[in-house]
């Protein structure tokens, strides 16, 4: 979601956001039935961004995984070389992009 007002004679700012939840599942299938599958928790991470733009600049701040959960994505599966190997969302990342249009 976007939200956008202008700010100078051809420049607008804009401020905007996601928000996705991923709900408790269970892990693959694993290749033996005395082997439970992994149940991995339910997280719900937040992405920010505010900035200005014109018809040829664009200069974006943003912060994904605004919380910084660890919501597990998955792993541990079959073929993982460890029932311990999983893989998480990516950590809070913080940045600036300045994009031109040509």
């Amino acid at each position: 979601m976007n939200q956008e007002w202008p700010v100078a004679r051809d420049w607008f700012g804009f401020v905007g956001g996601r928000v996705n939840y991923v709900g408790a599942r269970e892990g693959e299938f694993r290749l033996s039935l005395s082997v439970p599958r992994i149940n991995f928790p339910a997280y719900t991470d937040a992405d920010l961004r505010f900035g200005v733009r014109d018809a040829s600049w664009v200069v974006n701040f943003f912060v994904n995984n605004a919380s910084n959960v660890h919501g597990i994505v998955g792993g541990g599966g079959n073929y993982a070389q460890s029932a311990y190997n999983i893989f998480y969302v990516q950590p809070r990342t913080v940045g600036l992009s300045l994009v031109r249009n040509f």
